[in-house]
């Protein structure tokens, strides 16, 4: 599972496994460059 929590200056992503363990939390830039670029690491 992935989240994403949308914010003016930046966004925060969160990505679980199927037993709800954490595998990813950060902060991303308001940016489409840095957005897109976490999107495709959460795909793989």
């Amino acid at each position: 599972w992935a989240g994403i929590d949308v914010g003016k200056t930046h966004y925060w992503d969160c990505v679980l496994d199927a037993e709800g363990k954490k595998l990813s939390s950060m902060k991303v830039a308001n940016d489409q460059t840095e957005i897109t670029a976490t999107i495709a690491t959460v795909r793989r």
